[in-house]
């Protein structure tokens, strides 16, 4: 929620000439301003979704490691079932 307004303040920003300046007039430190500000949306948006990629992934591999302990809990019953078969008298 926080970086859609960020979104929106800087487009509102940038769009509009900064105050003191005419709109043909060139504003290399406002400019600079608005990048960098962009910049750092930027960078958040993609830290917010590693965030979630990673979480996602830590997910994953917990599920993978449980399905896989499950089936090497099966595979132990059954060679315990067929053990227990062959050597029944």
């Amino acid at each position: 929620m926080t970086s859609q307004l960020l979104i929106s303040t800087s487009a509102s920003s940038s769009s509009s000439a900064p105050s003191g300046l005419e709109p043909g007039e060139p504003a290399s430190s406002s400019t600079a301003v608005s990048e960098a500000r962009n910049r750092l949306i930027e960078s958040m948006k993609k830290s917010a979704y590693q965030v979630d990629h990673q979480v996602r992934v830590l997910t994953l591999q917990a599920e993978a490691e449980a399905l896989l302990q499950q089936l090497q809990a099966l595979k132990q019953q059954r060679s315990i079932s067929e053990l227990a078969l062959t050597h029944r008298p």
